[in-house]
């Protein structure tokens, strides 16, 4: 009997122990199996909440991306361009093209001609063009986004060329371009013989004025320029080789009136007598009243075209502004109004203003 108790005592210890372990071991099991589905669940989680809109970022729709070709086969009134779109965006391109104008960056409102739609390489031709001109010109694409714009290009329409004929008188030579574009200008350049001047520049018959240089830019008048050169001889040099001049009669009138009366020498009072010399590099006249004051007045003489210019202003509000009628080696002829002044303080009084003739001579000087 007590056999059997010992027995099932410890039996009873056996199954204990068995299941003591059995527990533990599944407890571990157990907990082992929660931390990696919390691990599991973490990942999910993050995952899920990665997905979710952070409303502080906002997702700008992108448009187009489209680069420009330079221009090839440029005539004068046409051109070629093209372009790239090398990314739609954010939606597909709907229309692709070249848009141009006169400044830089033109936009699609200027000019524009369409090549296609969506992805790739295009080309288009731009027509009716000004020759001889700069223009701009960009790739342009749009999508729903927007509109994109590749590089300014630049290009210059090839101009209309004219042949220029050029003639020249026998007392110098000139020289000028053998072709001007089509409404450019072109420099005409004059070389005088020695004692002669330029005296006009025609282009087409239009006159240019004469600036005292020996270069002179002028425009062929949109058309095929025909250039008259013509010389005359020049004041100041022959002046200046046959001087000095003295008076030798001067003639007198009211403004614009008629006849001449001989003022000098057959009425010597209050007579104003001239000579003009060379004096180093400026050529002066002296003057004086030498019944009435024995002052001698000297003045540097600027020729201006065909006219003498002296006194206290170049400009001829003061003083004498001549124009040359006649110049020969031997005899000199000046014609002008003569403004009137109260000397010595130059007190102008325009109603005695006169229509003056001086006739002067190198060989001899007056008595």
């Amino acid at each position: 009997m007590n056999k059997v108790k010992r027995n099932f005592k410890s039996k009873l210890h056996t199954m204990k122990n068995f299941f003591s372990s059995n527990v533990v071991s599944s407890r571990r099991k157990t907990v082992k199996l929660s931390l990696i589905g919390v691990f599991f669940a973490s990942i999910i989680l993050l995952l899920f909440v990665s997905c979710v809109k952070d409303p502080s970022i906002v997702v700008v729709p992108t448009i187009p991306t489209v680069s420009t070709v330079d221009a090839t086969n440029v005539t004068t009134t046409s051109a070629t361009l093209g372009g790239n779109v090398s990314s739609e965006g954010d939606a597909s391109v709907q229309e692709r093209g070249i848009c141009w104008g006169l400044i830089s960056n033109p936009s699609v409102n200027d000019n524009k001609i369409s090549n296609g739609v969506g992805l790739g390489s295009f080309t288009g031709t731009i027509n009716s063009l000004t020759a001889g001109t700069t223009y701009h010109a960009r790739a342009y694409a749009r999508n729903s986004v927007g509109t994109a714009y590749g590089s300014d290009v630049s290009f210059i329409t090839t101009a209309i060329m004219y042949d220029v004929t050029l003639f020249s008188g026998v007392n110098g030579t000139a020289s000028a371009p053998k072709q001007v574009a089509h409404g450019g200008s072109f420099e005409v350049t004059t070389v005088a013989n020695v004692g002669f001047m330029t005296d006009s520049i025609k282009v087409n018959g239009l006159s240019f004025p004469l600036n005292g240089n020996t270069t002179y830019t002028v425009m062929n008048n949109l058309k095929p320029p025909v250039v008259y050169i013509s010389f005359k001889q020049d004041p100041k040099w022959v002046l200046s080789q046959n001087g000095p001049w003295y008076t030798v009669m001067e003639q007198r009138r009211p403004v614009n009136a008629i006849p001449w009366v001989n003022f000098y020498p057959s009425n010597k009072i209050l007579i104003e007598r001239y000579e003009f010399y060379q004096s180093g590099n400026d050529f002066k006249i002296k003057t004086s009243w030498p019944d009435v004051d024995p002052t001698i007045y000297e003045y540097v003489v600027t020729v201006k075209g065909d006219s003498l210019i002296w006194g206290t202003k170049l400009d001829g509000t003061m003083g004498h502004r001549l124009q040359i009628t006649h110049l020969d080696p031997q005899s000199l002829v000046l014609k002008g109004v003569v403004k009137y002044y109260i000397l010595p303080d130059w007190i102008r009084v325009p109603e005695k203003d006169y229509d003056a003739q001086y006739y002067f001579e190198h060989t001899r000087s007056y008595k």
